[in-house]
C-alpha cells in the first residue's frame, strides 16, 4: 500500500501533525522558533544557489536564473531572521492560506471516488470545506492574545493533518479494490501461471492498472500524466512483464514497449503494434476460461455481465527488454514470465 500511498498528502500530514504538537508544547516561543528555521533553511538554498553559480557552473553554463534564486533567497533569508517581528505577525495568514490551498487540491480525493463509483465521495467532498473553515479562522484571527493563537494553530494544523492522513488512505485503499482483478478472474490467470516465481508458497496475479484517459475533462491531462509516469516506474523497475491494452498502436507509438512476437525488442524504427499483440479473445487459454459474473450499481441501478465481456476486446503484449539482465532474481523472473507467455499464447497467432 505505502507504494501507491500519495505521498505529497502523507508528507504534509506529517508535517502539519509535528509543526501542531510542537506550537502546542511551546506557545511562547514557538513562532519564533518557526521564523528563525524558516530564515536558516532559506539561507541554505541561497547558499547552494550561489556556490553552483560561481563554482560548479563556472566556465560551463551559467544560468541567470540560478544567480537570481540565490541571492532572492538570501535576501529573503535575512528578512527571516532580522525581522522575525513583523514576520511572525503574518504567520497565522500564512498558515492559513497553506490550509485553504490544501484543501482545494485534496478535493481531487473525492473526485477519485467518484470515478470508482463509491457512493461516500459526496460526504468525503465535505472534508475540504471543512479545512477552507478552520484556514478561514486562522486567516480571521479572532483570539486575541498571542498564545492562545499559536496553541489554535496547533490544533488546528493537527486536525489538518489527520484531514489529510485519513483522506490519502482511505481514497488508495479505494482505488486499490477499483483496480483489483475480479476474483474469478484471478483465479483463472493464476491457474494458467502454476507457478511460485519468488518461493513464498503462493501464486498470484497482480494487476498494475493504468488510467490515462477519463471523462474527467478537467483532470484528464493530471490523470495521463500520472498513469505515464508510474506506468515507466514500474517498468523500470521490471514490476510489469505483459501488457493487456484497449489500442495497442497508440501504445507502441507512445512507448514503444511491446515485445516483437518471439520477445526481441523491436527496431529503432519500429513504432508499430503489428504482430505483437493477440487478441484475448483470440488466446485459447483466456477465451475458453471460465471467468464468472459481475455485478455493480450504476446510479442506482444494479447491473450484471460476464466478465469476460469485459476483457475479450483486449489485446495482450509483452513487456521489451532493452538490456541483458544481471541479477539472478531478475533472470528468474525473465524466465518465469517467458513460460507464462507460452502458456498464455499457445494455439494463438498474433
Amino acid at each position: 500500500m505505502v507504494k501507491k500511498l500519495k505521498w505529497n498528502l502523507v508528507l504534509m500530514s506529517a508535517l502539519y501533525l509535528g509543526l501542531g504538537v510542537f506550537l502546542l508544547m511551546k506557545p511562547t516561543t514557538a513562532l519564533n522558533i518557526v521564523c528563525y528555521a524558516l530564515g536558516a533553511v532559506v539561507l541554505a538554498c541561497a547558499a547552494v544557489q550561489l556556490i553552483r553559480y560561481f563554482v560548479v557552473e563556472r566556465g560551463v553554463f551559467q544560468s541567470q536564473l540560478t544567480l537570481i534564486s540565490g541571492i532572492v533567497c538570501l535576501a529573503l533569508g535575512a528578512f527571516l531572521l532580522l525581522r522575525s517581528d513583523i514576520v511572525v505577525s503574518i504567520l497565522p495568514v500564512v498558515f492559513g492560506l497553506f490550509v485553504i490551498f490544501d484543501a482545494i487540491a485534496r478535493v481531487q480525493n473525492a473526485l477519485d471516488l467518484r470515478r470508482c463509483g463509491y457512493d461516500s465521495w459526496k460526504g468525503f467532498l465535505l472534508l475540504p470545506v471543512l479545512s477552507v473553515v478552520l484556514g478561514v479562522i486562522l486567516i480571521a484571527n479572532p483570539f486575541g492574545a498571542m498564545e492562545t493563537l499559536v496553541m489554535a494553530i496547533g490544533v488546528i494544523l493537527i486536525v489538518e493533518g489527520a484531514i489529510n492522513l485519513l483522506s490519502a488512505l482511505y481514497t488508495v485503499l479505494a482505488v486499490r479494490r477499483f483496480a483489483k482483478l475480479h476474483p474469478e478472474t484471478q483465479s483463472v490467470l493464476e491457474s494458467i501461471t502454476g507457478e511460485d516465481l519468488n518461493g513464498d508458497g503462493v501464486v498470484c496475479v497482480r494487476l498494475n492498472q493504468y488510467v490515462s484517459d477519463t471523462e474527467d475533462v478537467e483532470n484528464a491531462s493530471t490523470y495521463a500524466l500520472a498513469a505515464q509516469m508510474q506506468f515507466l516506474s514500474d517498468m523500470n523497475a521490471e514490476d510489469s512483464y505483459f501488457l493487456l491494452l484497449d489500442d495497442p498502436a497508440h501504445f507502441q507509438l507512445d512507448y514503444q514497449a511491446l515485445a516483437n512476437w518471439d520477445g526481441t525488442p523491436p527496431g529503432n524504427n519500429d513504432y508499430t503494434a503489428a504482430g505483437k499483440t493477440v487478441c484475448w479473445a483470440d488466446c485459447p487459454a483466456l477465451a475458453e476460461a471460465d471467468l464468472g459474473t459481475y455485478q455493480t450499481t450504476v446510479l442506482g441501478t444494479t447491473v450484471t455481465g460476464e466478465n469476460a465481456e469485459l476483457v475479450e476486446n483486449l489485446y495482450l503484449g509483452r513487456r521489451a527488454f532493452y538490456e541483458d539482465v544481471k541479477a539472478e532474481k531478475a533472470a528468474r523472473a525473465r524466465e518465469g514470465a517467458e513460460r507464462l507467455w507460452q502458456n498464455l499464447t499457445k494455439g494463438a497467432n498474433p
